[in-house]
């Protein structure tokens, strides 16, 4: 019996030596592989792999599934992506556009002067897939820890041309729209509709102008816009350039405007 009890205590003081060296060692691996880790932002549109071949815009209910704070964990525990901002936009039918901030844990490669995230490079043009808590995240990256400059106000001139009146009727003086924050970032400030100048119509097949169209309207606007200035460009929300002649989507509660002109930079 004294024999067995021995025996039964060596082989507790052996487990417990074996256990003590599993956890040691799997502490140093974590150590090992968190070493020399930072966090990298980058901003990620979500769209296919091969972007170039298949453009549509993810259905309302992926776009709207992700939120800020939504994070993702590697086999450690350790979390290694996290969402600190989106900016979501609507676009015809149920379909949406999101732009996401995300916050990765990197490692640097300094003989090739790379960023790693997962043991692949993270640039600018390259495609991520993330399992977060509940929500696959794949998209392209778009710019890698590239500051945003702080959002300055402009004044724009736009004109909608040819128009049905309907349309110049939902539009108030005083409508603001929002980004994902509601945040207001663009505000109708006058509006001025007339009778269509030149209206393009099809007869027989043969374009002709039509001049002063009573059927339709010419509608202008003064909008206050919320921009950020990038590589000396004015930018509105995703990738929209305020330049005179460039055209601009915006969203407001109850109307979006599509392929609005720009005429006039006021200040």
């Amino acid at each position: 019996m004294k024999k067995v009890k021995k025996l039964k205590n060596k082989l507790s003081f052996t487990h417990i030596i074996i256990a003590t060296l599993f956890i040691a060692g799997a502490l140093f691996l974590l150590s090992i592989s968190n070493r020399g880790t930072e966090w990298t932002t980058v901003t990620l549109k979500i769209s296919p792999e091969e972007w170039w071949w298949n453009t549509q815009q993810p259905e309302y209910w992926l776009a709207d599934t992700y939120k800020i704070g939504a994070s993702a964990y590697n086999s450690w525990g350790t979390k290694e992506a996290e969402i600190i901002d989106l900016e979501v936009l609507e676009d015809r039918g149920t379909l949406k556009s999101a732009l996401l901030t995300l916050r990765l844990l990197t490692k640097r490669n300094n003989k090739q002067h790379l960023i790693m995230f997962r043991n692949k490079p993270l640039s600018v043009g390259s495609y991520l897939v993330i399992n977060s808590e509940d929500v696959i995240i794949s998209g392209l990256v778009t710019s890698v820890n590239k500051k945003r400059s702080k959002l300055q106000e402009k004044i724009i001139e736009i004109t909608i041309t040819g128009e049905d009146l309907w349309v110049a009727d939902s539009i108030n003086i005083g409508d603001v729209g929002t980004n994902s924050k509601l945040e207001p970032i663009v505000e109708i400030l006058s509006k001025k509709v007339e009778t269509a100048s030149n209206t393009l119509l099809l007869e027989n097949n043969v374009p002709i102008y039509l001049r002063n169209n009573p059927n339709l309207v010419d509608i202008t606007l003064t909008i206050k816009i919320m921009v950020n200035e990038e590589d000396g460009l004015l930018i509105y929300r995703e990738g929209q350039v305020i330049k005179v002649d460039e055209k601009l989507y915006l969203q407001f509660p109850h109307i979006n405007l599509a392929d609005v002109r720009v005429t006039k930079i006021i200040k």
